[in-house]
């Protein structure tokens, strides 16, 4: 009986809803057939005169004997007809001994097939040639991989079936065997499908014969023979390799065919291979007794290699990058949410005991308390609720592993406060989803501050010690930072005994004791010196000094010495101490008690308190800032900040970050003082230190007390400032990571678009349009995408869109297609006429949208609704325009039909647009101030809305297993991360293609418990048209199956139903849910849901938010939560367009633009962003001057223009250059200026030193008949040079006086050179120099110089940016590809070039040797109109250059070797002559 009859035999003897276990009994069947296999392959092994095609065919399972039966097997026909096909080689060595068994030598050289025979076969057959057949060859390997993998993963089932089952079915397979092997008929049908299937699993392919006699054609048959084999031995080891694999087989060969499965050059080490086994063979003649033998002199079997690990084949960056390293495989298995797993990486122990945990929910709720205050205003009676919330929310994230979407979705009760008030019921919320992302936050951030903890209680248990301050802190400390107070002041109080412990067991490599070195050594020698004395006599010690500042209450007093303290540091000098002198005594007295002050944690804590209560917040401007930070810079609105509080700042959290980001520049620094009351500080912080006493004796103690105190607040200021900015610093970028959320949530929450208002969740059919770039030459594409997501049509118009011929194409298209809306969007201003165009098309055409209105939509009119045309945003298109991802999908179609695509799916999905971006979805605009948070928090703050919208939306789980575009989305589901959605894709592929029930998740085990608890309500399984009783009508909605029988509870009662019609229901078709629907689930809002949910509470289950939710969803099956498709606005497309916003873009802002058309009254301008701004002659001259503008103002000059009015629509302005208007004009946004905030005076000093190098920028301007000479400074010269093409230039006036010339010149988008030219021999001031000289280089006229030195400079720039080797990225991310690059090709040293940034006109070379370090060596490469410049020596090419480098890195190497030989005490020395060296222009790191 065939596998497909005994599979159906199977079916008939059990139930539908036993349809899993069946599936599952079908693979244990052919493990079982798989296993005979092997043995009979075993079998034929021992014959002798089996030939090798035998032995191949046996080892890939193509062959199969059976045991069955012991008479057949003796039969000799049935065993010759077994050994037909042979090798050609094989058979001729064994016609003569085979001539006379029954003559079946003859029968076999007739029914031989060569290769060529075969492949004749295959043609008259029909199907490919070989070599153009291979790329389906190797999807069937893979295809066959996956097999072979499910069967493995297949085995643990068998033991749910009885062994007479599994020996029936193997009988009757054996019996089909028996049949195939009497059958004579198909032999040459058969020789040809076997050895297709050998072709499909052997990659060593059809030319291993071709190989083997190229390299081997004087070696005997039989050597070939051992070769092939060994060969094939290797490949099935690597078939092995895959089988007991965890990873997926997609993912195995996706490595395999990028990085080679290392048989590449198998060839040529088998042909070394071969000689070391002749070499080996001749000594094994030699020798004797060379085999292994154990002790009892019986031969040792050597056993065979074990499969390699992956992380034993690929390099662990790779195995990272795909997901399958063992950590990746840990995470895979464990019953944790994925994203908790990440979260909690690096936390030792996450399990905490009943008193912990109960202090982390306390700990937590605090934190919460603290930072929603506000909320609690007039509201005492919701603290104690809000916080047993908190407390509760942190019990299911921390003990139940649940996530946020999931106590959301099914905990959400927990959330909420419900009382009674005057007998009415009242529900207040409490936490809200982003307070739920905060509390996982602050789960992670008690972990760390425990362990923090715990290693601080281990430190000091190590002491074996007592002390009071510790006991009170450790246990009242709450932050990291007051736990780092503690470990400083143990580690100095301590010192001492913390280096014995660590000195003690500590030894060097030689024997000797390893003495750790402290930084309180001077400390310690005080402390044990007898100068100690006079600090014990100081009068208070710094614990009791803290104290009396903790309570801010003089509860210790000071008591005097009875001598002064010069007298008695005096007297302990001369009866001997460390300290010879006085002064050096004293000195030392002081910082001692200093530092024992600075180390005090209560101290620190009362002044840190005071800082962010009381400090200002002042911005002090380096000369680097003075010039860097301009009007439009984004640090212009603090540029003179003062006064500034803590309040302000986190008021609005993006100012105080972009502070910091300033001050890492070097552009500012951020001064927190006290100011005025820093003086009255000091004083009463020393009147809690000070004596009572009025005596001389006591002043001079009060005076070294004080000293003290001044030099501990001197060193505790800095460190107390830097903990205020770093808390204010963590609690900006916490504002801040929720506005990024919920500005990404405005992007993402919104349904597929629908030109019906109120009909959402439906996909519409689009038809997606652009021009590109919309140049002149550009043509029209148009994408039909149709509901399923696929491209129906692709129309490329090569008519201009505004001819006759193009509306008749584009009408003639849409009716065909029938689009629900018409799709636009382009690169810049040009699509908005583009937009005009298929509007007025549309409009004309009175072109409808055909779409099936539900009955509920009412219009008042009528149904006819026209097809509607709307702009698209375009940011994810233009990320997918050029992404892998679509090079993949659509390989065969141009860059703007893909950016079109990309454009359709956005409106089909936007939120799986945003999701497929991965992770470049950092690189679209979200928050204007996104760049302020590291990477890997904005990821963080991206990736939970992702998750938040995904479970809003759920999944339908059986589409996700079939589009690998839907099943993008799985990851961000409750529970899941990309790991464990793809195995979960994965299982579901191997259990069927396809899910049933929910149930299966579990049942089946393609998922573990908690994260079944998570997902299960997120995953969708539509109804089917028809279905049976096994069908759950509950997993069509967001309800928990754990919340099913509520449901059912709740339809029963709706339907008045008793317990024995409610059981009887449940045994048909649907159940009571069924039921429900066909009767009307409008009865459900009969149901009094208060008083069930006031029942459900008497019992221990909050589920009042859970019966709405229930009821909703049976009334209305996942529908669509999402809002409405955001259609954008007018300044939205405004934006969309030209890149500006109204705040980049307003009235009286000046702007950089270039002249396009000069006429005597007006001027039309452009923008970079392609603004058309319009100049009427009274915005030019002022009144009563009636020169002429065309003498004054040419085409392509650039001008700055002051913005008169807007129109955003029409992308148009008005301006002006009046020079009243300029000097009122702003170049930045407006900034609020404020007395006492703002520091005029410094600002109008600074103004007054810019004007006057502007006077004298306007004294140096020059009029030179040429056409390149423009009279701009270098910014002006830049913006001109900004939108054009690389190699165009000016030439202007120079800085450096009327002798002088200035070329800027473009290198490369935002990177100019600017080359000073000097004048010689001039005959007059204002003249051109009749000689011009650039460097080295002397020319007689501008002419000249730009043909020789400009142009010769930009071929040899175009020549090394063309080069392999240039990488244009900037320089840290070429320095990382660079060390990633080596490191992926070991033992090799690896260059590259790039540009440099800093100095225009230069580039970087660098290299990597071939070491184990990271280290990237930079040389610097001159650009010159003759060639390159390399340490003094000139290149005429970049061939030349590469030559010279490798020649001088060589010599540097050789002599740097040498040196260090010679004279090791020296180190490395300069290597020197022509060559460079190792400093200077040679290495630099």
């Amino acid at each position: 009986m065939s596998d497909l009859e005994s599979d159906s035999t199977l079916r008939t003897k059990k139930e539908k809803s036993d349809f899993v276990d069946i599936a599952a009994e079908h693979d244990d069947d052919d493990d079982q057939d798989d296993d005979s296999n092997l043995i009979d392959s075993s079998e034929e092994d021992e014959d002798e005169e089996e030939d090798e095609e035998a032995i191949r065919k046996v080892r890939e399972g193509f062959i199969v004997d059976d045991e069955g039966d012991d008479d057949e097997l003796d039969d000799d026909d049935d065993k010759k007809k077994r050994k037909r096909h042979k090798k050609r080689r094989r058979e001729s060595s064994k016609k003569s001994n085979d001539a006379g068994d029954d003559g079946i030598a003859n029968d076999d050289n007739d029914d031989e097939l060569d290769e060529d025979d075969l492949e004749l076969l295959r043609e008259n057959a029909g199907e490919l040639p070989s070599h153009l057949a291979e790329k389906s060859k190797f999807k069937r390997l893979k295809r066959g991989g996956n097999d072979d993998t499910d069967l493995q993963s297949g085995k643990n089932l068998t033991d749910m079936f009885s062994d007479e089952e599994a020996q029936a079915q193997d009988d009757d397979d054996d019996d089909d065997i028996d049949d195939d092997d009497d059958d004579d008929d198909d032999d040459l049908l058969e020789a040809s499908r076997k050895l297709k299937k050998n072709r499909q699993q052997d990659l060593l392919g059809e030319f291993d014969d071709f190989i083997e006699d190229d390299e081997f054609s004087d070696d005997d048959d039989e050597d070939k023979e051992e070769r092939l084999a060994r060969i094939r031995s290797s490949k099935a080891q690597q078939n092995n390799f895959q089988a007991h694999s965890q990873f997926d087989q997609d993912k195995l060969d996706e490595l395999y065919e990028i990085f080679g499965d290392g048989n590449d050059y198998g060839w040529a080490l088998e042909a070394e291979n071969v000689e070391d086994d002749d070499e080996e063979g001749e000594e094994q003649d030699d020798e004797e007794g060379s085999e292994d033998v154990d002790e009892d002199g019986n031969p040792i079997k050597k056993s065979k290699k074990e499969p390699k690990a992956l992380k034993e084949v690929f390099e662990y960056e790779e195995l990272k990058e795909y997901l399958l390293t063992d950590k990746d495989q840990e995470i895979r298995i464990s019953d944790i949410p994925e994203r908790f797993q990440a979260l909690r990486e690096g936390i030792k122990n996450y399990d905490l005991n009943d008193e912990e945990f109960a202090n982390k929910q306390q700990w937590i709720a605090d934190i919460l308390y603290e930072e929603n205050i506000s909320m609690f205003q007039d509201k005492d009676n919701l603290i104690e609720p809000f916080k047993k919330s908190v407390a509760q929310i942190v019990f299911f994230i921390s003990k139940e592993n649940l996530e946020v979407p999931t106590i959301w979705s099914c905990r959400k009760d927990y959330t909420l406060y419900t009382y009674r008030e005057s007998g009415q019921l009242r529900v207040q919320k409490l936490l809200n989803e982003n307070d739920l992302w905060r509390i996982v936050q602050l789960d992670i951030d008690y972990h760390t501050m425990l362990e923090k903890k715990k290693s601080i209680e281990n430190m000091f248990n190590s002491l074996d010690t007592v002390d009071l301050l510790y006991d009170e802190f450790i246990d009242n400390a709450k932050t990291t930072i007051e736990l780092q107070d503690l470990q400083d002041y143990l580690s100095f109080t301590y010192s001492s005994e913390l280096k014995d412990l660590k000195n003690t067991g500590t030894t060097t490599t030689n024997g000797k004791k390893q003495k750790s070195h402290s930084k309180y050594s001077v400390f310690e020698r005080i402390k044990n010196d007898q100068i100690y004395k006079v600090i014990k006599e100081i009068g208070i010690d710094s614990e009791k000094f803290g104290e009396n500042v903790n309570t801010n209450n003089k509860i210790y007093l000071t008591d005097d010495y009875d001598k002064k303290p010069e007298d008695l540091i005096k007297e302990i000098v001369e009866n001997g101490s460390y300290f010879s002198s006085i002064d050096r005594a004293t000195n030392a007295i002081k910082h001692m008690f200093s530092e024992q002050l600075i180390h005090n944690p209560k101290l620190r804590t009362h002044l840190r308190l005071a800082f962010q209560n009381y400090a200002n917040f002042d911005i002090e401007l380096t000369e680097k800032g003075k010039t860097k930070i301009t009007d439009d810079s984004p640090y212009a609105d603090f540029k003179y900040a003062i006064n500034r509080t803590t309040e302000t700042l986190i008021y609005k959290p993006d100012l105080f970050l972009r502070m910091l980001e300033a001050e890492s520049l070097g552009y500012v620094n951020i001064k927190i003082g006290l100011k005025n009351a820093s003086e009255n500080f000091l004083n009463h912080l020393f009147s809690l230190l000070a004596s009572d006493g009025t005596s001389d004796i006591s002043n001079s103690w009060n005076k070294l007390r004080k000293d003290c105190l001044i030099i501990a607040l001197k060193k505790l200021i800095p460190i107390i400032s830097q903990d205020v900015k770093e808390k204010i610093r963590l609690q900006c970028e916490k504002l801040l990571f929720f506005e990024i959320r919920e500005s990404f949530m405005n992007k993402v929450d919104q349904a597929p678009y629908h030109p019906v208002p109120n009909v959402k969740g439906t996909i519409p059919k689009v038809l997606s349009v652009s021009n590109g770039d919309a140049q002149k030459d550009a043509a029209v594409i148009a994408i039909a995408m149709d509901y399923d997501g696929t491209v129906s049509e692709h129309v490329k118009f090569e008519d201009n869109f505004k001819s006759l011929e193009f509306g008749e194409k584009f009408i003639n298209l849409v009716k065909r297609f029938k689009p629900e809306v018409v799709a636009i969007s382009g690169y810049n201003v040009n699509c908005s006429i583009l937009f005009k165009r298929i509007q007025e098309l549309i409009v004309g055409n009175n072109i409808l949208v055909e779409v099936d209105i539900d009955d509920n939509y009412q219009d008042n009119n009528d149904n006819d609704i026209q097809l509607p045309v709307i702009y698209v945003p375009n940011e994810t298109a233009r990320l997918f325009e050029h992404s892998d991802r679509a090079n993949q999908e659509f390989s065969d179609k141009p860059v703007v039909a893909k950016f079109c695509i990309g454009i359709a799916r956005y409106v089909q999905s936007p939120l799986l647009e945003y999701i497929s971006l991965g992770k470049s979805i950092t690189s679209i605009s979200i928050h204007k101030h996104q760049n302020l948070l590291s990477e890997e928090k904005l990821l963080q703050a991206i990736e939970s809305i992702f998750v938040d919208v995904s479970c809003l939306v759920g999944i339908k789980i059986n589409d996700a297993v079939r589009s690998n575009y839907l099943s993008s989305m799985l990851q961000y589901i409750a529970g899941l991360g990309p790991r464990k959605a793809s195995s979960l894709i994965k299982n579901i592929e191997a259990s069927g293609g396809s899910l049933l029930r929910r149930d299966g998740l579990i049942l089946n085990n393609l998922t573990t418990k908690i994260i079944f608890i998570n997902c299960a309500p997120f995953i969708e399984i539509p109804v089917p048209d028809r279905h049976d009783k096994d069908i759950e009508l509950l997993d069509a909605t967001r309800i928990h199956p754990e919340d099913y029988e509520l449901a059912r509870k709740m339809a029963s009662d709706a339907l008045d139903l008793s317990e024995e019609e409610k059981e009887e229901l449940e045994q048909e078709e649907g159940g009571v849910i069924n039921k429900l629907y066909e009767e009307g689930v409008e009865k459900l809002d009969e149901l009094l849901l208060e008083g069930y949910a006031d029942q459900l509470e008497e019992h221990g289950h909050k589920k009042r938010a859970t019966l709405e939710m229930i009821k909703e969803e049976l009334q209305n099956n996942y529908e669509e939560l999402r809002k409405s498709f955001h259609l954008l606005t007018e300044d939205e497309i405004f934006q969309l367009l030209t890149s500006e916003t109204k705040e980049s873009f307003q009235r009286s802002m000046m702007i950089p633009v270039i002249i396009q058309r000069v006429d005597n009254r007006f001027m039309m301008t452009i923008t970079q962003s392609g603004i058309i701004g319009n100049i009427s002659r009274s915005n030019i001259l002022p009144y009563g001057d009636n020169s002429s503008i065309l003498t004054k103002y040419q085409p392509g000059q650039a001008i700055q223009a002051v913005i008169k009015s807007v129109d955003y629509g029409s992308f148009r302005a008005e301006l002006s250059i009046l020079k009243e208007d300029l000097q009122r004009a702003s170049i930045g946004k407006k900034i609020d200026k404020f007395e006492n905030l703002w520091d005029f005076e410094s600002e109008l000093k600074d103004k007054k030193l810019d004007n006057e190098l502007e006077n004298k920028d306007e004294n140096m301007k020059r009029f030179l008949k040429h056409p390149y000479f423009r009279n701009f400074n270098s910014k002006q010269a830049e913006d001109y040079l900004a939108s054009k093409s690389s190699g165009e230039f000016v030439i202007r006036p120079s800085s450096k006086g009327n002798d002088h010339l200035t070329i800027t010149w473009k290198i490369e988008n935002q990177l100019f050179q600017h080359i000073d030219v000097i004048e010689h021999d001039k005959l007059n001031e204002y003249s051109l120099g009749r000689i011009l000289q650039v460097g080295n280089f002397k020319y007689h006229d501008l002419d000249e110089l730009i043909v020789s030195h400009i142009n010769n400079l930009h071929l040899k720039v175009e020549e090394i940016k063309n080069h392999e080797k240039f990488n244009n990225e900037p320089l840290n991310d070429v320095q990382d590809w660079l060390i990633r690059y080596s490191k992926a090709n070991k033992n090799r040293s690896c260059y590259c070039f790039c540009f440099n940034h800093k100095s225009p006109g230069w580039f970087y070379l660098l290299f990597k040797l071939n070491d184990n370090k990271d280290k990237v060596y930079t040389w610097n490469i001159k650009v010159l109109p003759n060639g390159y410049q390399l340490h003094n020596n000139l290149y005429p090419d970049m061939i030349h250059l590469c030559n010279g480098f490798k020649k001088l890195l060589q010599n540097q190497m050789n002599n740097a070797n040498a040196n260090a030989n010679a004279n090791a005490s020296a180190g490395r020395s300069n290597a020197g002559g022509n060559y460079g060296g190792y400093g200077g222009n040679g290495y630099r790191y």
